[in-house]
C-alpha cells in the first residue's frame, strides 16, 4: 500500500524526556535549612548593625569612631551572610562599606541555585528543582 502524500510524516522516535527535578527531598530539605539559617543570621546581625551605625551619629569623639566601626563591621559580616544565602561570594559583603546603598546592590544581584548554580527566580530553581534562595 502506498503512503498518503498529504499525511504528516510519522516520527517513531519517542519524545525527549522532560527534565525531571534532579534534587531528592533530603537534599532539598538540607538546602532549604541552609538558606533559612543564613537569612536568619544575616538579619540578626545586619539589622542591629544599622541601628548601631545610626546611633553613632549621636556620639562624639573617639566613641563615635569606635561605634561606627563596630556597626560597619557587623553590617559587612551580615551582608556577607546574605550574599552566601543568595549563593554569591561572601566578599560581596564589603558593599556594606556603603551602608544602605550596599544593601541595595546585594538585593539587585540575581540569586543562584545552591544545587546547580543556575540563576533562579521564584521559589524553586527551574533547572534542577532545588529550593531557591529567598
Amino acid at each position: 500500500m502506498s503512503q498518503n502524500p498529504f499525511q504528516p510524516p510519522q516520527n517513531d522516535d519517542p519524545a525527549p524526556p522532560r527534565r525531571a527535578n534532579t534534587v531528592d527531598p533530603e537534599t532539598a530539605r538540607v538546602i532549604r535549612e541552609r538558606i533559612h539559617r543564613l537569612n536568619r543570621n544575616s538579619l540578626l546581625i545586619g539589622g542591629p548593625a544599622l541601628l548601631i551605625q545610626s546611633g553613632a551619629q549621636a556620639a562624639t569623639g573617639p566613641v563615635k569612631a569606635i561605634v561606627l566601626l563596630t556597626g560597619t563591621g557587623m553590617l559587612i559580616y551580615g551582608l556577607s551572610l546574605y550574599a552566601r544565602m543568595r549563593n554569591r561570594n561572601p566578599w560581596w559583603g564589603l558593599v556594606g562599606l556603603f551602608s544602605c546603598l550596599g544593601m541595595l546592590v546585594l538585593l539587585l544581584l540575581p540569586k543562584k541555585c545552591h544545587h546547580c548554580g543556575a540563576t533562579t527566580k521564584g521559589k524553586t530553581c527551574d533547572a534542577c528543582g532545588a529550593p531557591a534562595p529567598i
